[in-house]
């Protein structure tokens, strides 16, 4: 008899990729992805929801994202000479309410890290320095419309500011009412590799949150005065950054952390080779990032966009510039996601009328 029904493994991501132009921007999409006009001299890209459970599945999304930009034009990413930064903004579809508040939480808890991981320029992220309609997450109780509600009420009778999408993270529905969790604090990347990347973290972290749904498991709240700190220490230094809360130790160092002790299961769950990882293994390694390699040439600059190898134009560098090493580091990385790997992987949990 039919028990019910259990989802395992990740479920669907769609990223909203802003580019630039060298020239006129397209007027319309000539590719199998979305591109849609977003302000002077700036398009976005947006793929439908899709499963990225797979080095396959992933390479197809970035290819696909390429092939568009190619036929549109010549795209420049945000942040290099003339183009504005931008944001890439992350959709993250979730199972269930429990674990739309739980990703919100825990995606909350490490946004300095995120922060400080992928802003651009490497000193810190821009984007977030300038914004002014947009601030640090807040803890939820609840992702229910009725808390949402009471939220937005504190938060424009205390705060002052109107709507909790107004937040690096927040809790979100598709038209077709599907939950997801809203990720608006990586600056737009200067590769498609790089998107890869932060798309495959995220999808760490909601595989991770699922799993703390299973074991019935919440995350710690985290002051708000410390988030508020450590994101503008993130945005002024980047990983170099001391957190407030531990002056010990660094962004740097946490972010290592998160990646060997808390998300190497879930990485391991992905299928996660270590050459997707590589633009953002890089800044921790401190090696050369994508922009420390990109800077001043246009043309160089908007090659590297549309590359899709794993790694891209970031891990090609490094194996050109140490070979040996680049090998050994890759290796490593693949040990500490084997050796932390194992876990069985995370179900959404059992839906459905019991019989």
């Amino acid at each position: 008899m039919l028990d019910g029904v259990i989802l395992v493994g990740a479920l669907r991501q769609r990223v909203e990729k802003a580019v630039g132009w060298h020239g006129a921007r397209p007027a319309t999409s000539r590719g199998p992805v979305e591109l849609a006009a977003a302000g002077a001299g700036m398009s976005v890209l947006r793929p439908p929801l899709t499963w990225l459970g797979s080095p396959a599945a992933r390479q197809d999304w970035v290819s696909a994202m390429a092939a568009t930009l190619t036929a549109a034009g010549r795209p420049l990413p945000p942040g290099t000479a003339g183009v504005a930064p931008a944001v890439d903004r992350h959709v993250l579809e979730v199972g269930s309410a429990a674990e739309q508040t739980v990703l919100c939480n825990l995606v909350r808890r490490h946004s300095p890290l995120l922060i400080a991981l992928t802003g651009r320029p490497s000193a810190g992220a821009r984007r977030l320095g300038a914004a002014r309609g947009q601030v640090a997450a807040r803890h939820l109780d609840a992702a229910d419309a009725e808390f949402r509600t009471l939220l937005e009420a504190h938060l424009r009778r205390v705060e002052g500011f109107e709507a909790i999408d107004r937040t690096d993270v927040h809790p979100s529905a598709e038209p077709d009412g599907t939950p997801t969790v809203v990720v608006q604090c990586i600056d737009a990347a200067a590769t498609l590799a790089a998107v890869r990347a932060h798309a495959l973290l995220l999808a760490a972290f909601a595989l991770r949150a699922r799993r703390l749904v299973q074991e019935g498991a919440a995350v710690e709240p985290v002051a708000q005065r410390v988030v508020d700190e450590n994101r503008a220490r993130a945005v002024a230094t980047g990983l170099r950054a001391r957190p407030a809360d531990d002056a010990r130790s660094t962004l740097r160092h946490r972010t290592r952390h998160l990646l060997t002790d808390q998300l190497a299961i879930e990485l391991d769950n992905l299928e996660t080779q270590p050459e997707e990882l590589f633009p953002i293994l890089a800044p921790i390694e401190r090696l050369a990032d994508d922009d420390s390699l990109l800077t001043g040439n246009p043309d160089t600059a908007a090659r590297a966009l549309v590359d899709t190898a794993a790694g891209g134009p970031c891990l090609a560098a490094a194996r050109r510039a140490a070979e040996d090493r680049t090998w050994l580091l890759v290796e490593r990385w693949a040990g500490v996601i084997a050796a932390r790997g194992g876990g069985a992987p995370p179900s959404r949990g059992t839906t459905g009328a019991r019989r």
